[in-house]
C-alpha cells in the first residue's frame, strides 16, 4: 500500500505541476514550431529587415507608451476563438513575435517583466500580414535595479 500512495502522490504532483510548466523561450531570429505553428522572435538590428518575416501571418510588436519604444522580455499566450492555447512564447531579447497562424480569430495575453499584462483580440485573414501592437505602461520599459 505504501508504494501505491507514494506513486499516487508523485503522479498528483506531476499533474499539478504540468499547467505551470514554463513557456518556450525562443532564440532571436530562429524559426521554431509549437503546436504545428511556425514562429520566431525577432526585430533587432538588421534582422528586422529579413524578408522571411513578410511571409508570416502575424507580426506582434511590444511597445512602451507613450513614445512607442520597442520592448523585449515579453511572454505572449495566443488562444484561438475556441479558447485553445495555440502559442505560448517568451521573447527574452526581441520586441517582435512573428507567427504563422491560420486564418481565424484570436486573443493574446502579453506579460512584460512578469507583471505588466495586456490583452488584445485580432483576426488573421488569408493572404496578408496582420500587425498588432501591444502597448505597455512606461514603467515596463524601465529595467529593474540590479
Amino acid at each position: 500500500m505504501a508504494l501505491k500512495s507514494i506513486y499516487g502522490a508523485a503522479l498528483a504532483a506531476v499533474m499539478l505541476a504540468a499547467p505551470l510548466a514554463p513557456n518556450v523561450a525562443a532564440a532571436a531570429d530562429e524559426v521554431m514550431q509549437q503546436n504545428g505553428i511556425s514562429y520566431a522572435c525577432t526585430g533587432i538590428g538588421e534582422s528586422k529587415d529579413d524578408p522571411r518575416w513578410s511571409g508570416f501571418a502575424l507580426k506582434l510588436a511590444y511597445a512602451v507608451q507613450p513614445d512607442g519604444a520597442l520592448l523585449s522580455d515579453v511572454t505572449a499566450r495566443i488562444h484561438d476563438a475556441a479558447g485553445r492555447l495555440v502559442l505560448d512564447v517568451h521573447c527574452p531579447d526581441s520586441p517582435w513575435l512573428m507567427a504563422q497562424l491560420p486564418p481565424g480569430r484570436y486573443s493574446v495575453t502579453a506579460v512584460a517583466l512578469g507583471k505588466y499584462t495586456r490583452q488584445a483580440r485580432f483576426a488573421i485573414a488569408g493572404g496578408r500580414q496582420r500587425y498588432v501592437v501591444i502597448r505597455f505602461p512606461a514603467e515596463a520599459g524601465r529595467m529593474p535595479a540590479q
